[in-house]
């Protein structure tokens, strides 16, 4: 019989929890998705004004009553599991009580850093069977939170959702560059892209017009938009260099992006990450760079070696398609939680 999946979080196209159900259902799993979000919504007053308090400052007695539909939802599909995906609206008495009336494993997969973890999910972690940390050195913090087992559950690619694309020609000139970016404003992201002003560069993604002190190179280099889907494999794949800066609070984890460009088949020039530096190899999957170093002096090499750049891209997507698809997650997951 197939194992019966409950996944809480809204699965829209693009978001973590369509990647892990998709992935469950290639393993064969009956997959069932429960947005609490949308459910507290469905109980929230005072029409947007209340939506937005609510994002801000949760009202218990409406947040209870999605929590309660959680419940009837884990009895109503049987779940053998329940997973809770990211930064959800749970709460520890809803996760009790869906073990009671179910017998369900409880898992939660934790995506972020431990400072976005909410002391109402902090809470919750005693009672999930397995915590799922997108961060190797996150693992024995969660267990000092009250995690009874904490795990190290890498992020990874989605070949579907970020599949190798064509290019036309027409598509080549929008997206063409020596170096893309593609991802919100940050600090160190914005010191990073500052030293490479003096390449084609293109900046992709949302509210660098709003947040970005540089006004000069978001004049001269943002694109005005962000890329998903389709539109984002292209870019990739039209660029000689995928930039990837990871977060200062996550430097030491992989975070979406690193797994995104090489499923897109591009080239991948990374912030050092020590938990994949062992599995993804300078020079031979993809290119990392340290913080202080000249980054023209280490781009030129780079560039200026059309095929080591398309066997290094060519070496990180078959390691991504091998090794570290949401259906390897997925498979760990459920090993974790004893269903076959």
């Amino acid at each position: 019989m197939a194992a019966r999946i409950l996944i809480v979080g809204n699965a829209a196209p693009g978001n973590l929890e369509a990647s892990y159900d998709a992935a469950f259902r290639k393993l064969g799993c009956e997959v069932e998705v429960f947005s609490l979000a949308q459910a507290v919504d469905a109980h929230t007053r005072l029409g947007r004004a209340g939506r937005v308090f609510n994002r801000f400052v949760p009202v218990e007695p409406w947040v209870r009553k999605a929590n309660r539909e959680l419940i009837i939802k884990g009895i109503e599909t049987e779940a053998q599991a329940v997973v809770v995906i990211g930064a959800q609206d749970v709460r520890v008495g809803a996760l009790a009580q869906l073990k009671v009336a179910t017998g369900a494993s409880l898992a939660l997969v934790w995506p972020d850093s431990l400072y976005a973890m909410a002391d109402s999910m902090v809470a919750c972690l005693r009672v999930f069977d397995v915590v799922g940390s997108f961060g190797r050195e996150m693992v024995p913090v969660l267990a000092q939170l009250g995690a009874r087992r904490a795990i190290w559950l890498p992020l990874a690619g989605d070949p579907e959702l970020h599949a190798v694309a064509t290019v036309t020609a027409q598509e080549c000139e929008l997206y063409r560059a020596d170096v893309t970016f593609i991802g919100g404003w940050r600090p160190e992201r914005e010191k990073v892209l500052r030293a490479l002003t003096d390449n084609h560069l293109k900046i992709w993604g949302p509210g660098w017009d709003r947040e970005c002190p540089d006004k000069d190179l978001v004049r001269r280099f943002w694109q005005g938009r962000a890329l998903r889907g389709v539109e984002f494999a292209k870019a990739v794949a039209a660029s000689k260099v995928n930039l990837n800066v990871i977060e200062m609070t996550n430097r030491s984890a992989a975070n979406m992006r690193f797994f995104e460009v090489p499923m897109c088949g591009g080239l991948q020039w990374v912030s050092s990450c020590s938990e994949m530096a062992q599995e993804y190899r300078h020079g031979e999957h993809l290119f990392y760079f340290d913080e202080g170093v000249d980054m023209q002096s280490a781009l030129c090499p780079i560039l200026a070696d059309d095929q080591l750049r398309a066997s290094v891209a060519a070496a990180g997507h078959r390691l991504t398609r091998e090794r570290h698809t949401y259906e390897h997650r997925a498979r760990a997951l459920l090993t974790e939680l004893g269903i076959g």
